[in-house]
């Protein structure tokens, strides 16, 4: 979204100002002071109510629990926050939730080596590029596929393992995130696709988030309509601890973060006790690094 300085003519001419106000008074030079202070207050209030709406500020959660910046995990300009966090109950399980601001970062999807070779005859790359390394903020595991009932997966366009129905997907294309439903997902050029299992849609849990399995880390993911990713994270026998807490937060559709294979779920972080590795068994979400793009204000 692209914002442009516009003029607003009324607004600005003092001589329009004076005229829709003949009771300011005999002196001119006065009258048109009282004019220009008038459109001064108005321009700076209307960039106090802009500033507000591009924060993004985070979503509200219930009464007792706060989010924390994380001011370290931040790209840059740090002044203008992008990581929050806040631990939530649901369930009886502490649910953690970490709060991705828009447009501040990119994303990419490696495989695991353990993840099903590639059925087409290509490779999945399994490391981010040198310099892509250096800026990984988080690694974001999304397990593997089970070789029955393989679920899909394509990095850069390429799909290697097809996609079937009844789960969402997980679409990184140009810089942003967003699930689709499988049944009507179609491969996109250079956009990565991770099939995954779908556990509220519409704004409402599905079945799948009461499925009963081992109690293990368990974790979902969910995109608010302004684009920030919200990543919920605990440990659990089922999905739904962590896919009501993102339903809560305001997520109309999430997935559990489980390709089939039902491994832990993890959630590394930079300068935390586990940083993001090069490579990983388990087929990878990678949070990098972006310095906030420029952009103007409308006026109007």
């Amino acid at each position: 979204m692209r914002w442009r300085f516009r003029r607003g003519p009324d607004r600005s001419d003092l001589g329009s100002c004076v005229a829709r106000r003949p009771g300011l008074g005999a002196d001119p030079v006065w009258n048109r002071f009282l004019c220009a202070r008038t459109i001064v207050d108005r321009f700076a209030e209307r960039i106090r109510v802009r500033r507000r709406s591009l924060r993004g500020g985070p979503v509200p959660l219930p009464e007792g629990t706060t989010w924390q910046i994380d001011r370290g995990l931040s790209p840059d300009p740090t002044w203008r926050p992008a990581v929050h966090s806040a631990t939530v109950t649901k369930l009886g399980a502490q649910v953690k939730l970490t709060l991705l601001g828009p447009e501040r970062f990119q994303y990419r999807v490696r495989a695991g080596s353990k993840e099903l070779s590639h059925r087409f005859g290509g490779t999945f790359p399994e490391a981010l590029g040198e310099g892509e390394q250096a800026r990984a903020l988080l690694a974001v595991g999304l397990g593997t596929a089970k070789r029955k009932g393989a679920r899909g997966l394509a990095i850069g366009g390429a799909v290697g393992l097809k996609f079937g129905s009844g789960a969402g997907v997980l679409v990184v294309e140009n810089d942003r995130i967003r699930i689709e439903r499988s049944e009507s997902f179609t491969p996109i050029a250079d956009a990565d696709a991770v099939e995954l299992t779908l556990t509220a849609d519409d704004g409402r849990p599905l079945p799948e988030t009461r499925i009963v399995g081992s109690r293990r880390p368990r974790a979902a993911l969910g995109v608010l309509e302004d684009g920030s990713v919200l990543v919920a994270s605990t440990t659990f026998d089922t999905d739904e601890a962590t896919t009501d807490a993102l339903l809560d937060a305001g997520c109309a559709r999430v997935v559990a973060l489980d390709r089939g294979a039902h491994q832990n779920a993890y959630v590394h972080q930079a300068g935390g006790e586990t940083p993001p590795e090069a490579r990983y068994e388990s087929t990878t979400l990678y949070v990098l690094r972006m310095s906030m793009r420029g952009r103007a204000l409308s006026l109007r």
